[in-house]
């Protein structure tokens, strides 16, 4: 299982980031600029774009652990119906 847990919004003076934990531990990052900072919410969107590949790959279920758009899990379900083929 590829669980992606601990989302961190952390703000500082010239930028903002918000990171996650994908447990194997890996800590990722989405970093932008301090003006754009508001474009950045704890949430579990980027994740789900930047894990299930490995997941896939590595024959794991994967676990995002905070709210995502349901749009994108929609979108993310087909993506994973159009690689497995």
């Amino acid at each position: 299982m590829l669980v992606v847990d601990r989302m961190a919004l952390r703000e500082r003076r010239d930028a903002a980031s918000l990171d996650a934990r994908v447990r194997e531990p890996v800590e990722l990052r989405v970093e932008v600029p301090a003006a754009h900072a508001d474009a950045l919410q704890p949430s579990g969107s980027p994740w789900l774009v930047a894990t299930p590949l490995p997941a896939m790959m590595s024959g794991r279920t994967l676990v995002v652990d905070a709210p995502v758009s349901p749009a994108l899990a929609r979108g993310m379900e087909r993506e994973q119906e159009v690689l497995i083929g």
